[in-house]
């Protein structure tokens, strides 16, 4: 609060009467930041790959001091500080499981003032099965004498790395051979 006074005086020396008065100084409102989403990665990104979001925070009062991303997926609110009246930021995860993620993100200034709070989702799937390959590496050649062996020798592989078995049926009548396999190679 400031007090004030003020007197007039003529050429003599004499002086009106004292006028008073006050007035309050207040600072000005804080106001809250604003946040807007500038980009994402999409609407949906496979097991194992980044998904990004960025987002544009301004604050006209020149204090901002955060922007938090909450994945919702069972971890801690990812914080980002910021400084100044803009700011760009952006967040990136990996997530391990197929799943549905539904984020939110908010900016906050020095004050404590949070921006209206953005929300969206976005799915995690697990990448698609790709079959194996099999490559015939040897054989016993196109001709066999009755009652001699015959062997056939293969290469499996996996881009996926979840090779489970290579069968090879003789077509005679027998049983198929069954031959446990496992990883992205193996040879048979």
């Amino acid at each position: 609060t400031i007090n004030w006074s003020a007197t007039a005086y003529d050429a003599a020396g004499a002086a009106s009467p004292i006028l008073t008065g006050s007035f309050t100084v207040t600072a000005p409102a804080n106001r809250a930041p604003t946040l807007v989403k500038t980009a994402a990665t999409g609407t949906s990104v496979t097991t194992g790959q980044a998904y990004s979001l960025t987002f544009s925070a301004a604050d006209a009062d020149g204090n901002l001091a955060n922007v938090d991303v909450n994945w919702n997926d069972g971890t801690p609110v990812e914080r980002k500080a910021v400084s100044g009246s803009s700011a760009t930021v952006t967040f990136t995860r990996t997530f391990s499981t197929a799943r549905t993620i539904n984020w939110s993100a908010t900016a906050y200034d020095a004050a404590g003032a949070a921006s209206p709070m953005l929300t969206g989702s976005f799915t995690v799937t697990a990448p698609a099965n790709r079959a194996p390959t099999l490559t015939l590496t040897t054989s016993g050649g196109t001709t066999v004498a009755k009652g001699q062996a015959y062997s056939l020798t293969f290469k499996a592989a996996d881009l996926d790395g979840n090779l489970s078995n290579v069968d090879v049926n003789w077509n005679d009548g027998t049983l198929v051979e069954h031959k446990a396999v496992s990883g992205s190679s193996a040879t048979v």
